[in-house]
């Protein structure tokens, strides 16, 4: 909700050309602005409705026919249940979209060390009701729920160790290594450790995106993978 028609023409355009595994997240009335051979279009919610007679909601069949390749899912800020999240999950790797599916944990479970507990529940709930061929679909994304608008990250060497932990017991039970990124609190001055530490596949920008040129001087760093 951060910019106008104006200031999304002048952000596409200032990503025109760029060479990069970026996927943009803008608001859904900008998609067809935003369309680009350049990265892949990703909206920001999903119907969670087949039915498509959901007034003020988008399907997923109108989001692929905008050329949309994924679909970010329960974003902290919008409340979802989990009940709410596995449909939507469900709805996008049918339609063979990238799923990317926020997991998250509070303040009170992370100071109890609960974390790697909490999330690993959230991936097993969604996991479990889906069969392997949609495996390669979902990629999780981790966004501490407390750290949503600030600009303090957690450590990233507690990142590391937690993602490594969860992707050895991931794989061990479902003989597949998923992706997972991380999200939260991101700014340009706590950035670049997370650009080149091991278990973290991507990332989700949040604030830091809303200047496409910070977008630009991230990607020009070789060692950025997603």
């Amino acid at each position: 909700m951060n910019h106008d028609l104006q200031e999304m023409i002048a952000y596409k355009k200032a990503l025109d050309g760029i060479i990069s595994p970026l996927w943009l997240a803008p608001a859904t009335c900008y998609i067809p602005l935003m369309h680009s051979k350049d990265y892949h279009l990703c909206a920001q919610d999903v119907s969670a409705s087949e039915i498509e007679k959901n007034t003020g909601s988008t399907s997923i069949r109108a989001l692929k026919s905008l050329d949309v390749k994924g679909v970010l899912i329960g974003h902290t800020e919008l409340n979802m249940t989990c009940e709410e999240k596995i449909t939507k999950v469900k709805l996008v790797v049918k339609s063979k979209s990238k799923a990317f599916l926020i997991i998250s944990d509070t303040q009170e479970e992370f100071d109890y060390q609960y974390t790697y507990h909490v999330l690993y529940n959230q991936m097993e709930k969604v996991l479990d009701v889906l069969i392997p061929s949609d495996y390669e679909n979902i990629i999780f994304i981790y966004e501490p729920s407390f750290l949503v608008g600030s600009y303090h990250s957690l450590n990233p060497e507690f990142v590391s160790n937690l993602f490594y932990q969860l992707k050895m017991t991931l794989e061990k039970q479902y003989n597949f290594s998923f992706p997972i990124y991380y999200g939260g609190g991101l700014t340009n001055e706590n950035i670049e450790p997370f650009l080149t530490i091991e278990n973290v596949d991507g990332l989700l920008l949040g604030s830091v995106a809303n200047d496409p040129k910070n977008i630009i001087n991230l990607l020009k760093n070789d060692k950025t993978r997603h």
